[in-house]
């Protein structure tokens, strides 16, 4: 191994407390296809399947009814909470904050993210039954 590797390998750049490492790595690649998959077709049902009408509650209601536009409006929500609090993370972890340190941020995010995920889709259910 050369010396640049033994180098990277000993800061830990990759795998960090909290037993996440290369696991958060990946899911940070996965989610930022997955938020250009999801936002694309977010995008193409409004802006672009149906030209020539415009954007009112109704049509917005009428499109919720579609399981399928419910489930590409939470896996964006979904994705895009991961991939900005996973960036928040890894972006303090880069300060060389301690381990412990490290496990309370890392549960911290995992509690905010999973409060506003359940608060949007309370907010997207209670839209779609109004």
């Amino acid at each position: 191994m050369s010396s640049m590797e033994e180098t990277v390998v000993a800061k830990g750049r990759v795998a960090t407390a909290a037993g996440t490492g290369i696991w958060a790595w990946v899911l940070q690649r996965v989610t930022a296809v997955l938020i250009a998959l999801f936002l694309g077709i977010h995008f193409w049902v409004l802006h672009f399947a149906v030209v020539g009408q415009s954007i009112s509650f109704e049509r917005v209601a009428e499109r919720l009814k579609n399981p399928w536009f419910i489930v590409v409006d939470l896996g964006l929500l979904a994705a895009v909470l991961y991939h900005a609090l996973n960036g928040v993370r890894a972006i303090v972890f880069d300060f060389g904050i301690g381990r412990r340190t490290q496990r309370i941020l890392t549960v911290a995010m995992l509690a905010t993210g999973t409060i506003v995920f359940v608060v949007a889709a309370y907010a997207l259910i209670a839209f779609i039954r109004s």
